[in-house]
């Protein structure tokens, strides 16, 4: 669960990058691509934390 959210979220950071990027060169912005990026990440960071606090883990 740990991995799903890492990985979401690091799929929202790209999509925020690529985003930013198009709008630097004056490129129009796809309309739902915001949304779908703020889902994304949005999920991410919840499923994140929570796997972390919620998965019994020995400290090394």
């Amino acid at each position: 669960m740990a991995a799903w959210g890492g990985i979401l979220t690091i799929i929202g950071a790209v999509l925020i990058l690529i985003a930013g990027i198009m709008n630097l060169f004056g490129m129009p912005g796809v309309p739902w691509l915001g949304a779908v990026t703020n889902i994304i990440l949005g999920l991410g960071l919840i499923f994140w934390p929570l796997s972390v606090l919620l998965a019994p883990k020995k400290q090394s």
